[in-house]
Parts: C-alpha cells; structure tokens; sequence
C-alpha cells in the first residue's frame, strides 16, 4: 500500500504528477473538494479572510436549525428507547414549538431557557453521553443554548466551524494564493451528490488535485441513507468512487480526516471495534487512526491494476 503523508499542493512532485503547467505559473489554481465544508472555513480563517457580518447571520440561522434538529432527534429517541423525561408538559411544549416551525428557525430565549431546562434532566445527559440519540455536535452547541439563544447572539468562529448546513450542489470559494498572493485558490465543494457523478464531473476541467475530507467521528454514526452502515462506511465507499473514476486517475489525490480531537475523545467510550470488528487497537488513538489510512488507502486502489495509485494523507 502507498500512500504520502503531505498536504502540500505546490510540491514539486505533484506538479510533475499533474503533468501540466506548474502550479506557480497558474492564475488560478481548482481543487475539487468532496465533504469538504469545514476544511474550506478552517482554510478561509488560516488566510485571515474570516466572516463578514451577513453571513455570520446566516450562519446564525444555521445555527438554530441544528439546535432544533438536535433536540427533535433527542425527542425521537427518547421515544423509540422508551425514556421517560422527568417533565413532560415541557417536551410536549418543546415539541409543539419544532412542529410549528416553518423553516424560520427564530430561537427566541424564551425556547432557549425552555431548551436549557429540558437539558437538564438526568435522563438526556446519559443519552447524549452514550450516544444513543446521535446527534452530531450536540455536545457543543446544546450545552451553550442561553448564548445562542440570547437575542444579541452573534456567531463565534468556533460556533460557524461547528455549524452544518446540509446542502446539494457545488459551492465555489475562492482565495488569494501563493507567496505574493496574485494567485486565485479556486475551492470546488460538492456537497450531497455522492451517487451522482454526472453532476459534477465537469468539474475535473483543468483541476490541480482532489481533497476528500473524512470525519473520524463518524465511525459510530449511522448513516441518514441506511441505519445498519456507519457514515464512515459511507465515506469509504464514496472515497472508493472518486479514486477509481476513470477520468480520476491523472489527478493527485489527498485525503484529510478531520475531526481528530473528537475521535479520541470518543475512543474512550465508544470502541472503535464495535463498529469494525477487525480493529484491534482498542481505545489508542494512533493505531486507530493508522487504521483508518490503511482502510482508505486500500479502497483508493483498482484491483487488479499493477501499479499501485499514490494517496496523500494527512
């Protein structure tokens, strides 16, 4: 199995990979980003562009509807699990309110502190604890509903990188790039279109390399498409797809698997092997993730093919 451990789009081996114009000489530079929306702000904030205040409210917006979806998820499987919660007529008020949203999502503090109190009760913290309601980034934005729910909220850069929007389609970011920044980084970011290649294969056009960005966190959340595969599985198989397209093959290709500091916390409480029954590495972070290079590197490669592809790793 070959794979590079670098992230370095400019290196001089990619460049003769790529077997075009080098990358300094280029105007602009396109990579095509799969998964790939909270590597794209955490690059935007690394280049000191940050948020601007409008879409730091629409962010805010975002914000909510995660809320929102988290606390109807935790309601969902308190429900399917049996659970009782220590005050009822505060979920059935709760509820009421996720019924009657319009697709608004106005957090009012009001809710919030309703929210707060709903929170509370033993039986929600074991749940989200253990995972058994799996919601993604619970942990983070429901322990902080009164600041988000304040009325002069205003999103942090920690809250946005938090933040998921889920969307189709390709979203085009674009950055000042290279040593004297008269270069334009052209980010292409396909969200949502996994089994439908057609849409987004015109994109290869003059490509520098693909990024293919990978939550480590997701090994033990169930995939929204089929509750008995993981998002992880999920990843493995969209990744699989990308690195074989025939029309592929001549790109440089990285892997970024993100998501680390939350990876290891959850080692410690959920093991890896009861999702991948060939781990064996129990709750060690670095085996673990070793695993999971090993895992992607060998979905990336044709079978049957002499000549092994090269994935980059980071």
């Amino acid at each position: 199995m070959r794979y590079c451990e670098t992230l370095s789009l400019s290196s001089r081996r990619e460049a003769q990979s790529l077997k075009q114009e080098p990358l300094l000489l280029r105007k602009e530079v396109k990579v095509l980003v799969f998964e790939g929306c909270t590597a794209i702000k955490q690059i935007r904030l690394c280049e000191g562009m940050g948020f601007t205040d409008e879409e730091r409210k629409i962010y805010r917006q975002i914000i909510y509807q995660n809320v929102f979806e988290s606390i109807r998820e935790i309601i969902i499987a308190m429900k399917d699990f049996e659970i009782l919660h220590s005050n009822q007529p505060l979920v059935d008020k709760i509820s009421e309110c996720l019924d009657n949203d319009t697709g608004n999502c106005v957090l009012c503090f009001e809710i919030a502190e309703d929210i707060h109190q709903f929170l509370q009760d033993s039986n929600v913290e074991n749940m989200i604890n253990k995972q058994l309601c799996l919601v993604e980034d619970a942990t983070y934005f429901l322990p902080e509903i009164l600041r988000i729910g304040s009325p002069d909220y205003v999103p942090t850069d920690k809250d946005i990188l938090r933040a998921r929007q889920k969307h189709k389609g390709i979203a085009e970011t674009r950055l000042p790039f290279g040593l004297t920044k008269e270069q334009t980084l052209v980010l292409l970011d396909v969200q949502g279109q996994q089994g439908e290649p057609r849409k987004w294969m015109h994109c290869f056009e003059d490509i520098a390399c693909i990024l293919f960005c990978a939550s480590l966190s997701d090994y033990d959340r169930m995939s929204e498409q089929d509750r008995e595969r993981t998002r992880m599985d999920d990843s493995l198989a969209f990744f699989q797809q990308i690195a074989t397209l025939s029309w592929a093959r001549r790109i440089s290709l990285f892997l970024l698997l993100n998501e680390s500091g939350e990876f290891r916390r959850k080692l410690l409480v959920t093991p890896l092997s009861h999702y991948f029954p060939e781990y064996t590495g129990g709750d060690d972070f670095r085996l673990a993730i070793d695993y999971f290079k090993r895992l992607f590197a060998r979905s990336g490669q044709i079978q049957g093919r002499a000549k092994e592809r090269e994935i980059y790793i980071q």
